[in-house]
C-alpha cells in the first residue's frame, strides 16, 4: 500500500502546486500524438478531476480488490481463478492467502504506476496550457503505458510461481 499512497500524494501535490499558476483555459484531453483536442475553462472540477479519479483508482486497485482477493483465497471461492485450482483448494487458508499475495503487490504497483501517469498528464497539461509545450510528449505517455502493460503482464508468471511454491510447501506439487 506504500507505493500507491506515495504516488497519490505526489499526484495531489502536483495538482495543488500547479493550480495557482494555471491560465484561464487548460487542456483536459489529448489525442494519441499528444495534441490537445479538448480545452476548457479552468475550474476546480476540471483540474482536480484527474486526482479524484486517481484516488478512486487507488481505493479500488490497492484497497478493495486486494481485500476481496485475499477473502476469496481464504474461503476457496469458485470466483478466484488460480493455476491448479483443485490442489489450491486443498491448501490451508493462510497458504492460499500467501499464494495470492504477489497479485496483491502487483495490483498496488499498477495503481501506483497509473497514478504517476496521471501526475505526468497534469504536468503536461499545465505545460501545454502555459505555452511551454505545444504537445504532450507522446514518448513519455507511451513509455508510461508500456510500463503498466509490462507490470500487468508480469502478474501471471508471478502468480503461478507463488501458487506452485505454496503447493510444494504443502507437499501437493
Amino acid at each position: 500500500m506504500l507505493f500507491p499512497l506515495l504516488a497519490l500524494t505526489c499526484l495531489w501535490g502536483v495538482a495543488l502546486w500547479l493550480w495557482p499558476s494555471l491560465p484561464a483555459r487548460v487542456p483536459v484531453h489529448f489525442d494519441g500524438a499528444g495534441v490537445p483536442d479538448r480545452i476548457v475553462e479552468r475550474t476546480a472540477v476540471t483540474w482536480f478531476l484527474l486526482p479524484a479519479l486517481g484516488t478512486a483508482l487507488v481505493l479500488v486497485f490497492a484497497v478493495a480488490l486486494p481485500a476481496w482477493i485475499l477473502r476469496l483465497a481464504a474461503t476457496d471461492s469458485p470466483f478466484l481463478s488460480v493455476p491448479r485450482k483443485a490442489d489450491f483448494a486443498r491448501l490451508e487458508p493462510a497458504a492460499r492467502r500467501r499464494a495470492v499475495a504477489p497479485m496483491v503487490v502487483l495490483l498496488d504497483l499498477i495503481a501506483a504506476e497509473s497514478v504517476l501517469l496521471f501526475a505526468l498528464i497534469l504536468v503536461g497539461s499545465a505545460k501545454v496550457a502555459s505555452g511551454a509545450w505545444q504537445v504532450l510528449p507522446p514518448s513519455l505517455m507511451w513509455t508510461s503505458l508500456g510500463l503498466l502493460l509490462v507490470t500487468a503482464g508480469g502478474a501471471m508468471p508471478f502468480g503461478r510461481r507463488a501458487v506452485e511454491r505454496e503447493l510444494r510447501r504443502a507437499g501437493l506439487a
